[in-house]
């Protein structure tokens, strides 16, 4: 069963609306697909969070995609999961399951960050010179 949302209230802070943009951070998947980011299947399929045959690739990773469709989908748990129909250019949509996306780093500003904040990922890498006390 789903129910179709316009808008709905993030754990990293922001409120999406319908039509606003999303930011697609890093996947988390160890050879860096999405595990919450995932290609729409078709009609006849299911909706399946973290299935990976419909995983997002990589090189979908910081991009932008407008949000089409907000909905809440009932699961067989009982527990509620949101979901965002995204359009990122293409033919194509995506589907994110926001909430897990989120704790993931999938979707930013993420839950390791505070809304506008810059995601780990994304910091520039300092170089600190070693010093070594020589003894003369």
């Amino acid at each position: 069963f789903c129910q179709s949302l316009k808008e709905f209230k993030a754990p990293n802070g922001k409120t999406y609306h319908i039509g606003d943009t999303i930011k697609v951070g890093m996947g988390s998947m160890p050879e860096g697909n999405f595990k919450y980011v995932q290609v729409t299947p078709p009609p006849f399929f299911p909706p399946r969070p973290n299935g990976n045959k419909f995983s997002a690739r990589k090189d979908f990773a910081l991009s932008t995609a407008v949000i089409r469709k907000i909905k809440m989908a009932s699961q067989m748990s009982g527990s509620d999961k949101v979901m965002f129909t995204v359009k990122a250019g293409g033919i194509g949509t995506y589907d994110i399951w926001i909430v897990e996306a989120i704790a993931a780093c999938e979707v930013t500003p993420c839950s390791g960050t505070t809304a506008g904040a810059t995601p780990l990922w994304k910091t520039p890498k300092r170089n600190f010179q070693r010093w070594t006390v020589l003894e003369l």
